[in-house]
């Protein structure tokens, strides 16, 4: 492998982050603390001149509350609020994202198998109208080119389904594999590049994301680029992750509307999961320039252990 070319930086004010659990309850006990310093400072001026303890209590009270309220507000209340707005936007972001791949499996079902076993059928019909018998073997053997061919196609999408392969393979050889069942067979010259050493692996839930996310462009790319190239690139710098997938294709107009569109999904695709990963992503592409997706997900957590198992 090669290493990648250096990714842009990408903007990061978007991103939502929230304090720890650890810090809040630290922040409420200074608080705490300070404020009932300074009440009981300030009290002990003219506590003296109130003779009932129980008034001392209900005034320290009615101070203590009425200042850490708003303070409280904003160190718990509010996080704890966007917390919640933000899990049921990632709750809803992941309900379409798996609607995106329920059609993106009927896609590929209408598209590739259903194509290839309407012709399956019309040549067992036409084996069965053959004038000959030379005639029958010859369209038989044209038969067998398209149960073959459903054959493959039938194992891609069931390896595109199954994270095991992922589990055990890791993230890249899943990639070269994909590049290789989609692009390289169908006549496009494909690269995948990465510098994340041999061993070093993400957690499940960002490699599977990761590899839908691949999935996607690589999918946009064979189906409606027309490209004769194109390069998947990561790269793991600490915690940071940047990923780019490029092709030299048809491209598109950013500024016109896709609905409807199959590209267009898969793109809303890409953005949503990316958007559960806590990262950026920037499309670019022009009519006739081809298309760059490049996505940066700010912190991955690898794990540095090296798992002989999957030495490549």
């Amino acid at each position: 492998m090669h290493d990648p070319a250096p990714h842009p930086e990408l903007p990061t004010a978007g991103r939502t982050t929230f304090p720890s659990p650890w810090g809040v309850f630290l922040v409420v006990l200074v608080l705490v603390f300070i404020v009932e310093t300074m009440i009981m400072l300030t009290m002990k001026e003219w506590s003296a001149r109130l003779n009932d303890p129980n008034l001392v209590a209900a005034a320290d009270a009615l101070l203590l509350t009425a200042t850490l309220s708003p303070m409280l507000w904003f160190v718990i209340v509010r996080p704890l609020r966007r917390a919640v707005e933000h899990r049921t936007r990632l709750l809803a972001l992941a309900h379409e994202a798996q609607e995106e791949e329920r059609a993106r499996i009927a896609r590929d079902l209408h598209d590739d198998l259903g194509q290839q076993l309407t012709a399956l059928l019309l040549g067992l019909r036409s084996i069965d109208q053959a004038p000959t018998l030379d005639a029958a073997r010859e369209r038989a053997a044209h038969v067998r080119e398209v149960a073959a061919a459903a054959m493959t196609s039938t194992r891609r999408m069931a390896r595109g389904l199954r994270t095991v392969d992922l589990a055990d393979v890791g993230l890249v050889p899943m990639v070269e594999r994909l590049c290789d069942e989609m692009l390289t067979h169908a006549g496009v010259r494909a690269r995948v590049e990465s510098d994340i050493p041999p061993g070093v692996r993400l957690s499940p839930a960002v490699e599977s994301q990761l590899y839908r996310i691949i999935q996607e462009g690589v999918t946009n790319c064979h189906r409606h680029a027309h490209a004769t190239s194109a390069a998947v690139r990561l790269s793991l710098r600490g915690d940071r992750l940047a990923l780019s997938i490029e092709d030299d294709g048809d491209g598109f107009d950013e500024t016109a509307p896709r609905e409807g569109k199959p590209a267009g999904l898969g793109l809303k695709g890409i953005r949503e999961r990316v958007t559960m990963l806590g990262g950026d992503v920037s499309i670019r592409s022009a009519p006739g320039a081809g298309t760059a997706v490049r996505v940066l997900i700010p912190r991955v957590i690898p794990t540095y252990e090296r798992d002989q198992g999957h030495d490549r």
